[in-house]
């Protein structure tokens, strides 16, 4: 890296957020000074985390990038088009009127294995590996509107930390604490009975 703020720095977060932000700023203020008030509205709804932004409400956003931006920022699309887009963990995708997210994970679109989940037989505490597959539910279930895409998340999650060696019987226990604490999954999945995503998830490796 020759230019740009150095990555992974204590403060480059925060850098890039102000940077950004500052940029943003001055081209609302530009709008309104020049009367465009129903662009400045519809930018005004935009969701950015620090360098990930969002776009949900305008479609010609593109043509507007070198308006808002430093012209050596590149933006670069994460997604198929307008109506299947990648935005942080979340992929959203648009059918007819009805929209549907599920979870997005950008190492699967690398093409190395990544290591991002502890080992039993590490120095890492066990507790760690386990509260990692209940956080993980919990985090899946947030973001999957549909049972299928949470059954295949929580699955490949399950068959990631069996291969390593921590015990079915624990994992299993961290599943009942799930559904113990979010009992809306039935309705939220229009499932009649939790057994179903029990099977689902933990039928084989």
């Amino acid at each position: 890296q020759v230019k740009g703020i150095p990555m992974g720095g204590n403060s480059s977060s925060q850098l890039a957020d102000v940077t950004l932000s500052k940029s943003e700023f001055n081209y609302q203020v530009s709008l309104i000074k020049n009367k465009r008030f129903n662009l400045a509205k519809r930018l005004s709804n935009n969701k950015r985390y620090v360098d990930d932004l969002g776009v949900a409400n305008y479609g010609n956003f593109e043509g507007s990038i070198s308006e808002v931006y430093p012209a050596d920022l590149l933006m670069e699309r994460s997604g198929e088009n307008d109506r299947n887009v990648n935005y942080l963990d979340v992929n959203v995708h648009i059918d007819g009127e009805v929209l549907h997210t599920k979870l997005y994970n950008k190492v699967d679109d690398f093409g190395f294995d990544v290591v991002n989940f502890t080992f039993p037989h590490s120095n890492i505490a066990l507790s760690v590996g386990h509260n990692l597959f209940y956080s993980q539910l919990a985090r899946y279930f947030k973001i999957c509107s549909h049972a299928k895409d949470f059954v295949n998340s929580s699955k490949k999650l399950y068959t990631c930390l069996i291969h390593r060696g921590y015990r079915h019987w624990a994992l299993i226990i961290k599943f009942r604490q799930f559904v113990k604490n979010h009992p809306e999954a039935l309705s939220k999945y229009r499932l009649t009975d939790i057994k179903d995503l029990y099977q689902a998830i933990f039928s084989t490796c």
